[in-house]
């Protein structure tokens, strides 16, 4: 009787261990079955992996299937680059991730390019068309010195949005950027904007051509400091006439400038005199009172940022002023920044001091606009902002890309674009704790299989020599 108890009881244990390896088989094979997202979180401060929603509406809305060839030796792929492939592939069945070995495979890249493909680089295709992401652009850099540097952003995400978003677009839209006035120009956060949002730009100097191209979906004039000649003013009236889209980006001119003034005049807009002091504390940078920190309003270009908070800085603006006729029907105007009630403009701005002065203008002002003239046979655009370091990199830093944004929802609406596809550089400022898809699944199978399964193998020893001893 005793020694059928014993057995009776070792078999309940035996019993009972097997259940427990099942339900931990179990729950092992539900969370391999879980989304990326959820089985591994992403935990850096900036969001290196998790997936932005202008891309996840990107996916969401595609109806092709893409293959995205990852160009990597055994061993030597990027943790952070194979981390957010993962989400890709997660996000939709149309995305498809591949790692190609090119040493086992040493042909399969000219199958693409014939140029050469760096280590980590990325072939994206639809199988009619091709893009290639090199790795050289998925990061960005800080260099301290000729030898030293730090890498300060991953930009993995913007780029492979915007393949995607090229294999999928019809058409490429032209920007043409007006030069010959000592026009400022654009940084390089500004021009990714446009590049990400698979739009192609050029320069253009009409002095030189004396004509605008047919292809100009934009002219973009970035802050002149000389007035436009008589020739320019009348091609670019001719072309905003015929339906052609201007994107104003103005500054402060000490000179008149009466042709650049007439342009605007197309519009029936114009320039307040003197520079914007905006008076109200939490709308300025602190200690800098002309550099405006402007309400976004609500308007077609600034939905996302309204809804996620994102800020602009204006440094040294001036107000826009609508002549409005109201028997003119053709022109519509939209504020899309502007100043507290508070603001006023400094008509002598050679004076020693911000405070106000008799006959400096009393605001609100808007510091950016849209005006959209339609005649009824012809269409034109035209986006207006009044501070030079609108597009400065250094002034987008400080509001986290809230520019650039701007800048970028401004361009797609001009050229007709329903989104602006443009993911932004993710900094790099903290350490982060990475895990791939194999490494995960290694300490997935130690923490649920091996180590419950050397206590159980233990318990069973144990049993086995406390039943010999009996």
């Amino acid at each position: 009787m005793e020694k059928h108890k014993k057995f009776k009881n070792g078999s309940y244990s035996v019993i009972v261990s097997v259940l427990v390896i099942a339900v931990l088989l179990i729950i092992n094979l539900i969370v391999r079955a879980l989304p990326v997202e959820m089985t591994q979180p992403d935990i850096s401060q900036d969001g290196l992996y998790s997936l932005t929603q202008t891309t996840k509406d990107a996916l969401d809305a595609l109806e092709q299937d893409i293959t995205i060839y990852l160009v990597a030796t055994g061993g030597n792929e990027d943790s952070t680059l194979v981390k957010l492939l993962e989400r890709y592939a997660d996000r939709t069945d149309h995305i498809h991730v591949e790692k190609v070995d090119p040493v086992e495979n040493p042909g399969f890249v000219t199958q693409y390019t014939s140029d050469s493909v760096s280590e980590n680089s990325m072939i994206v295709t639809n199988g009619e068309r091709n893009r290639i992401v090199d790795y050289s652009d998925l990061y960005e850099y800080s260099y301290t010195d000729y030898y030293s540097y730090q890498v300060t952003g991953f930009d993995g995400e913007g780029q492979l949005t915007s393949a995607i978003a090229y294999l999928t677009s019809d058409e490429t839209a032209k920007i043409y950027e007006l030069e010959g006035h000592s026009e400022t120009e654009l940084s390089g956060a500004m021009t990714d904007q446009i590049t990400k949002n698979n739009m192609d730009i050029e320069t253009l100097n009409l002095i030189q051509t004396a004509q605008i191209p047919e292809d100009a979906s934009v002219i973009l004039i970035n802050c002149p400091q000389k007035d436009l000649t008589a020739k320019e003013t009348e091609l670019l009236t001719e072309y905003v006439e015929n339906g052609g889209d201007l994107y104003l980006i103005l500054s402060y001119m000490s000179e008149e400038h009466p042709n650049l003034d007439s342009v605007l005049a197309l519009y029936d807009t114009r320039l307040e005199d003197g520079i914007i002091v905006e008076a109200d504390s939490s709308m300025y940078y602190p200690g800098y009172p002309m550099y405006l920190f402007p309400t976004v309003e609500s308007t077609d270009l600034t939905t996302d940022m309204r809804g996620s908070g994102e800020f602009v800085l204006l440094p040294v603006c001036q107000g826009i002023v609508f002549d409005e006729d109201e028997e003119n029907e053709e022109l519509t105007y939209t504020a899309v920044l502007s100043t507290s009630s508070d603001a006023y403009s400094k008509v002598n701005v050679s004076s020693q001091t911000t405070d106000k002065e008799d006959g400096d203008i009393d605001g609100p002002f808007d510091v950016a606009a849209i005006v959209e003239k339609d005649d009824g046979e012809t269409a034109s655009k035209l986006f207006l902002c009044t501070s030079a370091g609108f597009t400065d990199s250094t002034i987008n830093e400080v509001v986290a890309g809230g520019n650039a944004a701007l800048f970028a929802n401004a361009v797609t609406w001009m050229t007709g674009e329903t989104e602006n596809n443009a993911v932004a550089v993710k900094s790099i400022s903290t350490d982060s704790l990475t895990l791939t898809s194999a490494q995960l699944n290694l300490w997935v199978s130690v923490v649920l299989i091996i180590i419950p399964a050397v206590v159980l193998i233990g318990g069973i020893i144990i049993c086995v020599r406390r039943r010999k001893k009996r």
